[in-house]
């Protein structure tokens, strides 16, 4: 999984204002964490060491989240309060991947079963080919401001700059 779900309220829930930034850190960082390894939002000691070491410091950033109930303990570990309310569960996860898997193969066994060879290579990218380009009667000077060029901005002087570039007539409304 390659995100975690926080709202743009996030940081100013009011659990979340009082934390230390150590305890903010580690509580963003053990979302990430149970995400990408799919924890369920189950965080042991050895996560928090991974996360952010070990001591005094760390046991009171713990003890922080415990007591804003963003953490909940349960034995020796700590789960994320309403973690699978937020985040996609790991067993959907691995459920939608398994059936996505499934889905590609039964797709490329009937591909080469009537013929079809993928692509050698990706269709190339078309690029925007320029039309019309404006090129102007004199050559520009230093200053290539339309200013420097006549215009005043006033709308009737539209048609002569247009017409000192050689650009076909524009009705302006």
């Amino acid at each position: 999984m390659a995100w975690v779900r926080l709202d743009d309220n996030f940081h100013w829930h009011p659990k979340v204002t009082p934390l230390s930034d150590g305890a903010y850190r580690l509580y963003v960082g053990a979302l990430c964490y149970c995400n990408r390894y799919q924890q369920g939002g189950r965080v042991t000691s050895t996560h928090i060491k991974t996360l952010v070491g070990t001591g005094r410091r760390v046991q009171r950033m713990v003890t922080e989240l415990v007591l804003a109930t963003l953490w909940v303990e349960d034995g020796p570990d700590w789960l994320i309060h309403d973690y699978l309310l937020y985040q996609p569960d790991p067993t959907k996860q691995a459920a939608g991947r398994a059936g996505g898997q499934a889905s590609a193969q039964a797709r490329a066994q009937a591909d080469r079963k009537h013929g079809a060879q993928a692509p050698a290579q990706p269709p190339s990218r078309t690029r925007p080919v320029p039309v019309g380009v404006i090129t102007p009667e004199v050559p520009l000077q230093d200053d290539c401001s339309i200013e420097s060029r006549g215009w005043r901005g006033e709308e009737e002087d539209i048609a002569v700059v247009l017409q000192r570039f050689k650009a076909p007539s524009v009705v302006v409304s």
